[in-house]
């Protein structure tokens, strides 16, 4: 019987049963449907009855016939209703929808007995003469409990038949679907019983034939997926326990390392595709000849032999050797042999062979980089350790170690580390207990005697191969320690000599600069007393000498106070344009007097208030400007200011230059220029003198205040002196700016000069104040100005003592009836020449550089006290003067504490001069009495003086004043000039400070200030 059988019986079987089941719902639906509807006409036509009979019920009373005869013409109009008749009493028909039979006798269906039953009775079908198929109903006509007769209605079941024939062919069609899907579900359901049982038949075949059998459906929970897993149970244990030749062919074939497979006469019967690739061959070539002959050489025949090994016993053979291929190429190899035993017997050997030969190079390659490193440790002086970082025990020591603990490696290697270099009493590993990445401490070493020895060590961590290790490096500074010892000795020695070197610059400083302030000081006085030309001309000679004289003391301090490191940087607020007219004014005489013409030039993008060094940057332009005088014999000096950067933070980076027109540098002198006590003419018979000190001060001020400073030069056309210093932006800028007043809104004024950049410079200052400026530098115009012009004031500059312009005043007052007042601005003040501003009615006399404040106080000054008119008072018109200007009125007194004579009679005359009242005294103590005696507006104090210096007076001066609540203003006056003397005298309760020499204006200025800053601060006192 085939196979297919069982599918073809399984889809019969199943065909047969659906058809059954369908034949029979569709009967019993038929006959289930033929009676309900049925059973829904017959009580339809019951409620129709019963309504008629509700709606007729008077008519049937009344047996009004013609009302009833159109009622049930009415209903009769009703599809299923074919007839419907009144029956009286004894059955007699006295209404019909047809009215054949009326009167007659009903002969029906029913039978008389039944006619009579009060209950509603159906009649079994029957055919009508017309071939309908008609069912009757009675309903007995009971009215208020009379049986007035029998009403009957025969109903059709047309529509009956008509819908159980429609139902009869939809279960007709249902049911040959449903016959249809069951032989397609008898289809699956074969193929669902048979899939399985087909697919264990072609898994048995493979099998049988040695094949892996494809995978079976295991996850069925009925027999067939019992019978699945079971059959691939046995599959797998087969496989398992069965290995097909092609798999262990494929399997030798593709193994990583060459294999070949020698038999007992030495003949290769089988090698892998390694083996071809190994020996440089093609894949599949022909096996011919003996193994030895592809790489064994000597080593066949011989106790080493692989094979010989194997004969003799051996159950596995591993060797590493070195061959020589048939390309005459040598390889190291790792050979490893095995026996190939059939039935007991040795068939021969089974080779596997591994290429090392990369391997021994790195092997090699290592074992001469260990053996690099380890000469480099042996011969390093330093002492090494290599220590377990969880044991600290020393796991290698290197002899340069072992010679400073005074021991042999062998006796060190296995000791714990601290036993030699971190003894356990100072404490924790900084490394292994501490956290620490790197140590790098002094220590002692304990030596193998026990002797301490200094040494510096460094321990870092490392790993290797997942374990820890310390790295100690250690050196000996025993002998450091004694070279530090005796640096620290002469470390010591130096600044004991710094610091006598710095009490004898104080000293030398102090004794130099007192007589030197004499000796200026008595000069100027003489200078100011009527004396001959001849005298006049050798004072000058004595001041200039002085004046000369103090710059070389004053560069050679600076210059040792910078070797010795002792000279400091300050940061104040300063007004750089006041600076540089300061710095024009002092150098602008000299220029003149040699017939040169000294500019400043500021760029309008240059900040005025700035923070910086202003002392320092003034003896910076000092220096510059002197040289450039001194080494130009004709043309013009420049001194030109400009930004060159503004960086972060309010930082401006301002470049100076000073250019000349002089003798210039040598290109071969331009390095050496800033060398000490160098020019670029060091002959003795050079025609230019100084220390050549000045210019090397400058540059290492420029350096310490964070610029730079260069030169441009050629010899015999001029050189320019280039420096840049960064300055800090004050962040309020206060710029002094005087108001207009009403006095001087809308003044004309007439400026006569004989230089046009003073005439540029003077009307920038005046006219932005509202004021007309009428300028001119031709004499022969001055008159002819004056005479078609209203003028308010005339202004006369000059560059020189005034000589040039006083003609100039004495000729405008010849010939101007009208008084104009007059200001005369000179570069020098000469003795007599009051008298002769008096003389002219000259109302204001200035000397330069003026700034715009005191020019302008001038202007207001001299408007309000000159008369509009020339008068015969015009002669006691007062004179206003720059100590006009002065605010400390003339009734000041000052207590003056100087030891030393010609110095102390200097400054009383010049303070009595000005009109101040001097008490003089000669010591500290002296000026304490004097303070007891008499009430002082000033102290001017010297610091060293005998009996009681000047420091301790202050010091009790102020404990007497914390009791009283007053402060006196104590000035220092004194000749130490050194780096920090002021802020030290400061700090010791002054107020303010005067270096010796002193000038009258340094003096003058002093006081004013001291004295408006302490009244500020006490008020009360």
């Amino acid at each position: 019987m085939k196979i297919q059988s069982l599918k073809t019986k399984i889809s019969l079987t199943i065909s047969f049963l659906v058809l059954l089941v369908v034949t029979v719902s569709t009967v019993v639906s038929i006959v289930f449907v033929h009676d309900h509807q049925k059973k829904e006409y017959a009580g339809m036509a019951l409620i129709i009855a019963q309504e008629f009979i509700t709606a007729n019920k008077d008519f049937l009373v009344s047996r009004d016939l013609y009302s009833l005869h159109r009622n049930i013409i009415s209903i009769s109009e009703h599809p299923e209703v074919v007839y419907i008749s009144v029956l009286d009493t004894d059955t007699t028909i006295i209404m019909r929808n047809n009215r054949e039979v009326v009167g007659k006798k009903y002969d029906g269906i029913f039978e008389r007995e039944t006619l009579k039953q009060k209950t509603p009775q159906f009649s079994p079908e029957f055919n009508d003469p017309f071939g309908n198929v008609l069912c009757e109903i009675m309903v007995p006509v009971i009215i208020d409990g009379e049986r007035l007769g029998t009403l009957l209605i025969g109903h059709s079941h047309k529509t009956t038949e008509a819908a159980l024939v429609s139902i009869t062919r939809l279960q007709l069609l249902v049911g040959f679907g449903a016959f249809i899907l069951g032989l397609m579900l008898a289809y699956v359901a074969s193929a669902s019983l048979t899939k399985p049982i087909n697919s264990l038949i072609a898994a048995t075949a493979s099998l049988k034939e040695g094949k892996t059998p494809e995978s079976l459906d295991t996850d069925r929970s009925d027999e067939i997926g019992v019978l699945a897993r079971s059959f691939e149970e046995m599959s797998s244990h087969l496989k398992n326990t069965t290995v097909s030749r092609d798999f262990l062919n494929h399997v030798f074939a593709n193994v990583f390392d060459t294999i070949r497979v020698i038999d007992t006469d030495y003949n290769i019967i089988m090698q892998n595709k390694a083996m071809y690739s190994f020996l440089n061959k093609s894949p599949g070539s022909p096996i011919t000849g003996k193994c030895y002959e592809s790489f064994h050489g000597d080593s066949c025949h011989t106790p080493s032999c692989t094979l010989q090994r194997i004969l003799e016993g051996e159950q596995h053979v591993e060797t590493e050797m070195l061959i020589k291929l048939e390309n005459s190429q040598y390889r190291h190899i790792r050979l490893s042999a095995s026996p190939l035993i059939e039935n007991g017997k040795i068939k021969g050997v089974l080779e596997s062979i591994r290429d090392i030969t990369d391997y021994k190079v790195a092997e090699k390659r290592i074992a001469e980089e260990e053996q690099r490193l380890r000469t480099i440790l042996n011969s390093i002086l330093t002492g090494v350790m290599i220590i377990d970082a969880d044991t600290h025990t020393i796991v290698d020591i290197n002899p340069m170690a072992a010679q400073m603990i005074d021991a042999s490696p062998d006796e060190i290697i296995g000791r714990v580390c601290h036993r030699y270099v971190c003894p356990a009493e100072e404490g924790k590993c900084p490394i292994t207990d501490l956290g620490m990445t790197v140590d790098n401490s002094e220590r002692k070493l304990i030596k193998n005697t026990g002797e301490e020895l200094s040494i510096l060590k460094t321990v870092t961590v490392f790993s290797h191969r997942g374990k820890r290790y310390l790295v100690e490096s250690f050196v000996d500074i025993s002998e450091r320690e004694k070279i530090m010892d005796e640096l620290r000795k002469s470390k010591e020695a130096a600044e004991t000599a710094n610091q006598a070197k710095a009490e004898f610059l104080a000293n030398m400083s102090h004794e130099i600069r007192t007589p030197m302030n004499g000796i200026l000081g008595m000069t100027s006085l003489v200078m100011q007393t009527d004396m001959t030309k001849e005298q006049k001309t050798y004072l000058d000679m004595v001041k200039t000498s002085g004046d000369n004289l103090l710059k070389i003391i004053n560069d050679i301090l600076d210059f040792s106070k910078i070797e010795a490191g002792m000279l400091s940087i300050e940061s104040i607020p300063f007004t750089l344009s006041a600076l540089l007219e300061e710095s024009h004014k002092i150098f602008a005489l000299k220029a003149d007097r040699k017939g040169l013409n000294l500019r400043i030039n500021i760029n309008d993008n240059v900040p005025d208030s700035l923070s910086g060094d202003p002392g320092r940057l003034r003896q910076i332009l000092y220096n510059l400007l002197e040289n450039a005088v001194k080494f130009t014999n004709a043309g013009e000096i420049e001194l030109a200011v400009q930004l060159i950067d503004l960086g972060k933070e309010n930082i401006a980076t301002i470049l100076f230059s000073i250019r000349d027109t002089g003798i210039g540098i040598a290109e071969e002198k331009k390095e050496t220029i800033f060398q000490s006590f160098t020019q670029s003419d060091g002959s003795t018979t050079r025609q230019y003198g100084g220390t050549g000190l000045g210019l090397t001060i400058s540059a290492d001020l420029v350096d310490l205040m964070g610029g730079k400073m260069y030169l441009e030069s050629e010899v015999g056309k001029g050189s320019t002196f280039f420096f840049s210093l960064p300055l800090k932006i004050q962040a309020k800028r206060h710029i002094k700016k005087v108001p207009p007043q009403s006095s001087l809104t809308d003044l004309i004024i007439l400026l006569i000069h004989d230089i046009p950049d003073t005439l540029h410079s003077l009307t920038k200052t005046l006219e932005p104040l509202c004021m007309k400026v009428t300028t001119t530098n031709n004499p022969d115009k001055v008159m002819e100005l004056i005479k078609n012009n209203i003028f308010d004031l005339i202004i006369l500059d000059s560059q020189t003592d005034g000589t040039d312009v006083f003609p100039a005043a004495e000729k405008i007052r010849a010939n101007v009836l009208t008084e104009i007042p007059m200001i005369m601005l000179v570069q020098t003040g000469q003795r007599g020449d009051s008298s002769l501003c008096r003389q002219l009615r000259i109302n204001g006399y200035l000397t330069k550089p003026v700034n715009q404040s005191d020019l302008l106080r001038a202007i207001r000054l001299v408007l309000e006290n000159t008369p509009g008119k020339a008068t015969a008072e015009s002669a006691t018109i007062p004179l206003i003067t720059r100590h006009t200007l002065q605010e400390i009125g003339p009734e000041f007194h000052i207590l003056l504490a100087e030891d030393e004579f010609i110095n102390r009679t200097l400054a009383i005359t010049i303070l009595e001069e000005q009109g101040y009242r001097v008490t003089p005294v000669e010591n500290g103590k002296e000026a304490l009495d004097a303070l007891d005696k008499d009430t002082f507006d000033c102290v001017l104090m010297d610091v060293q003086m005998p009996v009681m210096g000047g420091e301790e007076a202050v010091r009790l001066l102020r404990e007497r004043e914390r009791e009283t609540g007053s402060h006196l203003p104590v000035i220092a006056l004194t000749a130490h000039a050194l780096e920090g003397d002021r802020e030290k005298f400061l700090a010791a309760g002054m107020d303010g400070y005067i270096s010796k020499p002193v000038t009258q204006e340094d003096l003058f200025t002093a006081i004013k200030e001291t004295v408006k800053r302490v009244r500020d601060a006490y008020p009360e006192g």
